[in-house]
């Protein structure tokens, strides 16, 4: 498959991606250039999943949503989302990328372009701990969300045994995760005829959860989590995992009918031909207009990074940016901006003006069980049902900025309908 020359393509269709793809469209209709050049988005999936919901359809059992309803309120179709706005869409795997051919191969396809967004996010990480890829469970995907579910499910029908449960991995993920399974597995317990004891587990192996989030919102989080009655052991790095046990570096045997693993992530294997600086696992590194760091092939210049495939460190502060969806949606506004201004300099538009990528004090919301969530908003700190429905209305924000508006507001309330059944419990 050969497209010709005045491409703009962009690879992966996350929050980064998606975001650049529906801006990149916008600007090359009002730069008036959309018979010289296509917006194409390549993602292996048919759909963009909206991630911060996954702990939600891992909790949710199948008498309130079916998997394709649960399917429907969390991965959103390209063809959908992008109806009516001339951008293409591939599926397929992408395999290698030359910079310096300008060529992409997709599933066996050739793709030449003119600029490119690497936006494919991360795969899990085992760090080689035997068992993980075997026995652990991940949650990156809606399909990932359904299995942990069923596993939940299976186990307690199963058995009239006590339910022991490991969640490793003491990042947002990971404590989400373990609050939502509390309060899930409580609700259970209420409307059971049997009732066994569900032991939860959270550890991560640094000293403490939520590692680089304000001091106030890894105490609050932790007091949460033990009022949950969910054992939070830190400095716990694990080193195997069974089919019923998790080992930890004391030699420690913890028991485990399921584990989920959600203690890291690492740059995907796609971004290994670029010729460009990596963080310690494996993430692009790039400059503060999203290019490639250091620059060092002579078609540099025409590859962003963006999202979870970046690394980028603020050089005043010595900060990372986090891997967070607001940070993601922002870079993928950044790269899409100043792919634009270089196009608008080729076709003698305008000169550039490019925009750098800067972090600021983002606002998060952690729901940590239940109606329950600590929203970190500017210099406050909420705690509780206040937090959790902001939660709510930062959902909306997201779902208007992507669809139009009476879609996004019915998804929303389809949505909330659906998971106020599953989060009775305060």
């Amino acid at each position: 498959m050969r497209i010709t020359p005045g491409n703009i393509v962009v690879l992966g269709g996350g929050f980064a991606g998606l975001r650049a793809a529906l801006d990149l469209g916008r600007g090359i209709r009002k730069l008036k250039l959309t018979d010289r050049y296509t917006v194409m988005l390549i993602d292996r999936n048919q759909f963009h999943t909206f991630t911060p919901l996954l702990y939600e359809v891992a909790t949710t059992t199948d008498g309130l949503a079916t998997c394709s309803a649960l399917q429907s309120l969390t991965a959103y179709p390209f063809a959908n989302l992008l109806r009516g706005t001339g951008i293409a869409v591939l599926v397929g795997n992408v395999d290698a990328i030359s910079l310096d051919e300008r060529v992409i191969r997709v599933t066996g396809k050739e793709v030449h372009f003119d600029y490119v967004l690497f936006a494919l996010g991360s795969e899990t990480a085992d760090f080689g701990i035997p068992g993980i890829r075997e026995y652990a469970l991940p949650l990156k995907t809606v399909a990932d969300a359904i299995r942990i579910r069923d596993a939940v499910v299976a186990r307690w029908h199963a058995t009239p045994d006590d339910i022991d449960i490991v969640v490793a991995g003491g990042g947002p993920t990971g404590v989400e995760l373990a609050g939502e399974l509390r309060a899930w597995t409580d609700e259970l317990r209420l409307t059971a005829e049997k009732i066994p004891d569900v032991h939860i587990r959270l550890v991560e192996w640094g000293e403490t959860i939520l590692n680089g989030f304000h001091p106030k919102i890894v105490a609050a989080a932790t007091r949460r989590l033990r009022a949950l009655d969910i054992e939070v052991r830190t400095g716990t790095p694990v080193t195997s995992v069974t089919a019923n046990a998790v080992t930890i570096a004391s030699s420690e045997v913890m028991p485990a009918d399921l584990c989920v693993w959600t203690a890291g992530v690492q740059g995907v294997r796609a971004a290994d031909g670029l010729p460009f600086s990596r963080s310690p696992r494996g993430r692009v590194a790039v400059s503060e207009t999203l290019g490639g760091s250091p620059a060092e092939s002579p078609f540099s210049h025409r590859i962003y990074i963006a999202g979870d495939a970046s690394w980028y460190r603020d050089t005043t502060t010595d900060h990372a940016a986090p891997q967070t969806a607001p940070v993601a949606a922002n870079q993928g506004a950044v790269a899409a901006h100043n792919i634009l201004e270089a196009i608008a300099a080729d076709e003698d538009v305008r000169k550039p003006h490019r925009r750098p990528f800067r972090l600021h004090p983002y606002p998060y919301i952690l729901p940590i069980g239940g109606k329950y969530a600590i929203a970190h908003i500017g210099p406050f700190i909420i705690r509780g049902k206040a937090a959790w429905a902001f939660k709510g209305l930062v959902e909306l924000r997201y779902l208007i900025s992507i669809f139009p508006l009476s879609r996004a507001i019915t998804l929303w309330l389809c949505g909330l309908r659906t998971f106020l059944a599953s989060d009775r419990l305060g």
